[in-house]
């Protein structure tokens, strides 16, 4: 059990530094998508389906990092958010490509959140990093990552 919590422990410190240069490297975007989540959800999966986390898949036509706190600060959550990747291209229209994540999310099963709140149901995905990053390639979009060892790391938990 020792030997569970140090690894996991390690997880979260490397999940810690590798966010924080994402976030630093987000202030010098705007007008792009992004990934976020909450260590809970990255460490432990979705319920059922370890390999799945919940993932924040928003748009802004501001700074990222900024547009982040925004939404997260009104929650009061425990932790803070990791932010995991950004998805950008030059002259994109944020708000038609987030529509398409969205549905194709939806049509392939990636399960919506099951509050009753209207926006967060819209914006949370039990879905993988590499399902986003896919998305991302067929609509040509740039992506920004420093959180690369998780999808690893799910796997290996089956």
């Amino acid at each position: 059990m020792l030997k569970k919590i140090s690894a996991l422990k390690a997880d979260q410190q490397e999940l810690e530094e590798r966010s924080d240069v994402l976030t630093r490297r987000a202030e010098d975007f705007s007008q792009a998508l992004y990934v976020y989540s909450y260590p809970t959800y990255i460490h432990f999966g979705t319920v059922g389906y370890p390999s799945l986390m919940w993932l924040k898949i928003g748009s802004t036509t501001s700074n990222v990092w900024r547009r982040i706190l925004e939404q997260t600060r009104q929650t009061a959550m425990p932790k803070d958010p990791k932010l995991l990747r950004i998805y950008h291209a030059p002259n994109m229209n944020v708000f038609e490509i987030e529509k398409n994540f969205y549905e194709t999310l939806d049509s392939f099963g990636h399960s919506k959140s099951s509050t009753s709140l209207p926006r967060a149901d819209k914006e949370w995905f039990a879905t993988s990093l590499a399902a986003v990053d896919q998305l991302a390639k067929i609509f040509n979009l740039d992506i920004e990552s420093e959180v690369e060892f998780f999808e690893v790391d799910q796997k290996n938990k089956n």
